[in-house]
């Protein structure tokens, strides 16, 4: 069984259409046989557009046996993504866990072909460099070269979403609470472990390009995150992470 976590913040007011056709498609993906024992936990992190009511609408519109999957939960106030992420992981009771970006970015997939082979730890980076604005290619080729230099791992995304095993994933206690260093650290810490992983690519599908509303406080807080895994990595408890996860060619 996997628990699916999906964020959900102003979609609405980012693309109504986008986040429409999303909830449709989800509720299609629910339906399929492959998901019959599958949970999904929707988490809104304090929207203030109409996100939450048309998330309420797609609720609504399950069918019985589909809505017993879905369980629904809002942040009393806005908290970031890296904290609704691990708000979603602290709920899930079955064997794996994934997230699913609810502005459409990432496809839906059948996981049932990478939990039947117990991978510990399943990567999906992207396969298509287009997406990408030319800035905002550099900055991620760059900070994914930073992490795998420092880290001495070998990735192609180490931002990328996962699906974990939570018997290993429960192990690992993550400083970070803002969505990409949290899923960077988290990767690092699962790496630098005696686990198995392999790499899925997959098409991402929205073009990405650089957030303004990013913050010079945010960007130091980056920073800060990194310093301190740095050192508890490859200082303080090296002989901890002395590990490199076996990597599964799929």
């Amino acid at each position: 069984m996997i628990t699916i976590i999906i964020p959900f913040y102003n979609e609405e007011s980012k693309n109504k259409k986008s986040l429409t056709l999303f909830l449709k498609d989800l509720s299609k993906y629910i339906s399929q046989k492959f998901n019959n024992k599958n949970k999904f936990i929707l988490i809104d992190d304090c929207s203030s557009d109409n996100t939450v009511k048309l998330i309420k609408e797609f609720l609504h519109r399950l069918k019985k046996n589909q809505s017993n999957q879905v369980e629904f939960i809002r942040n009393d106030e806005n908290r970031g993504h890296g904290y609704t992420l691990k708000k979603g992981f602290k709920m899930c009771k079955t064997k794996y866990a994934t997230t699913l970006a609810s502005d459409y970015d990432t496809p839906f997939l059948d996981f049932s072909k990478f939990t039947s082979r117990n991978i510990d730890l399943v990567m999906f980076p992207w396969v298509n460099i287009e997406k990408y604005s030319r800035t905002r290619l550099i900055l991620s080729t760059l900070f994914n070269l930073f992490y795998s230099v420092a880290f001495d791992v070998k990735v192609n995304y180490i931002q990328a979403p996962c699906l974990y095993k939570l018997k290993i994933f429960r192990k690992i206690k993550v400083r970070a609470d803002t969505g990409g260093p949290y899923l960077a650290e988290l990767a690092i810490r699962l790496l630098k472990s005696n686990i198995t992983f392999a790499e899925e690519h997959i098409y991402y599908y929205n073009k990405s390009v650089i957030d303004r509303t990013v913050s010079f406080s945010n960007f130091m807080k980056v920073i800060k995150d990194f310093v301190l895994l740095y050192l508890e990595i490859n200082v303080i408890h090296r002989n901890r992470y002395k590990f490199k996860a076996k990597k599964i060619y799929l």
